[in-house]
């Protein structure tokens, strides 16, 4: 995947799995606008590695903004549970 600097990858956690959007999203987007993006993929299953699911609800979610760091040159966006690793 070819990341801009103005974009970010989006790794979303769901019901135990895990998996990137295929696409970047605009690294400025308000985590309102990720939540709905990320909600729409896993509901039409279009996020490899999260089986689709049409009851999707990320209440109780949160959105991480990670900078490039550890080899990883791009920007990355995470909607992940509150809970560590839940």
């Amino acid at each position: 995947m070819n990341i801009r600097e103005d974009q970010a990858q989006l790794n979303i956690v769901w019901q135990g799995y895990q998996g990137d959007l295929p696409d970047p999203i605009p690294l400025d987007m308000n985590d309102a606008a990720i939540l709905e993006i990320a909600t729409e993929a896993v509901r039409n299953g279009s996020v490899p590695g999260i089986p689709a699911d049409p009851n999707v609800r990320f209440v109780g979610y949160r959105v991480d903004r990670r900078p490039p760091e550890h080899g990883v040159n791009y920007n990355r966006v995470f909607v992940r549970n509150e809970t560590a690793f839940g």
